[in-house]
């Protein structure tokens, strides 16, 4: 079960009352991510260089798809091997795809390259 999943199910249960809050927000999430991939999709077929692109799409396809994720990520990584986020990215997507040795070692080297970034230290952790 996704990480955010717990967190709103943990949420529900100390606060039933925000449930529908949380309902609304999460179909909010949907519609965000849903025209998120169609964005960066579009940004891909007129550039399909755009490593920040790549990066933003695999983060969005963790979930419902991680092997393309890790894909994008990688090709990403291969773009710009020096930007901490990608990492990151290839680091939860390595994860996504049952590789959690390989996401150590990325999210490790996330960390040395961006060190102030707290997301991946989260990530890491």
């Amino acid at each position: 079960m996704p990480l955010d999943r717990l967190y709103v199910e943990a949420a529900v249960a100390k606060a039933p009352a925000a449930a529908e809050m949380i309902r609304r927000a999460g179909a909010a999430q949907t519609v965000i991510v849903e025209n998120g991939q169609t964005v960066y999709e579009a940004v891909l077929r007129d550039r399909p260089e755009h490593w920040m692109a790549m990066n933003n799409l695999a983060m969005l396809l963790l979930d419902g798809d991680p092997r393309r994720a890790l894909s994008l990520a990688q090709r990403a990584h291969e773009l710009n091997k020096e930007s901490g986020a990608i990492l990151d990215t290839l680091g939860l997507a390595a994860l996504a795809n049952d590789q959690p040795e390989y996401a150590v070692d990325v999210l490790s080297t996330a960390r040395e390259k961006a060190p102030t970034d707290s997301r991946i230290a989260l990530h890491l952790a």
